[in-house]
Order: structure tokens, then sequence, then C-alpha cells
């Protein structure tokens, strides 16, 4: 889910697409190319593009108000990454990083 929603930013983001616009509207050389992530990469992305569509991403699957209905403070970080992955169904990578983003974890924990 959190690859699709991820080119799906990229889409609207990087490309400006607008859905009622209409394909038969763009130009006949444009060619679109999704190149999917790769999930077992170690380091993080410093391509500012990358670090867009993620967080494009992270926004649209989880949103800030709806992760803060189901995480409390009494809450361990590990126990908000389940949580949080479990509810919205995604990684347990791509609930820390959303929640490290709402500044509900450290990524020292």
């Amino acid at each position: 889910l959190f690859t699709l929603a991820h080119e799906i930013g990229h889409l609207f983001i990087d490309l400006g697409w607008n859905p009622k616009s209409g394909l038969d509207k763009e130009p006949e050389e444009t060619v679109l190319s999704v190149n999917f992530r790769d999930k077992d990469k170690q380091s993080e992305t410093t391509d500012f593009s990358e670090r867009v569509a993620n967080q494009f991403a992270g926004s649209f699957l989880m949103p800030k108000d709806f992760v803060e209905e189901v995480i409390s403070s009494g809450m361990t970080s590990e126990e908000k990454i389940r949580e949080v992955s479990s509810v919205f169904r995604v990684t347990k990578k791509a609930a820390k990083n959303r929640l490290y983003v709402l500044g509900e974890v450290t990524y020292g924990e």
C-alpha cells in the first residue's frame, strides 16, 4: 500500500497530474515510467522528490488525526508502531516513519 501511495504521490507532485485533465490531452511523446523502490534498501533516501513522495504516502495512508486516535501517551514506542501498523495495514517501517514525522517516536528507539 505504501509503495502504491508513494507512486501516486509522484503522479500528483512531480508530474502535476490532474485526474480531470484526461490522458488524451498529454503530449504523445510523454511516457510514464513507474519504478518501485527497493523495499530491501537499508539506507534512507536523500533524494528530495522521493522524500516528498514518502511524506505524501504517509499522510495519505495514515492521517494525523486518525493516528492520534489509535495511540495513547501511555503506549511504548513499539506498541504505537505495532498499533498503527495493524490499524492502517502498513509495514512497521512505514508506521515508524509516520510516527517519527508526527513526533510520537524517536529514531533511536
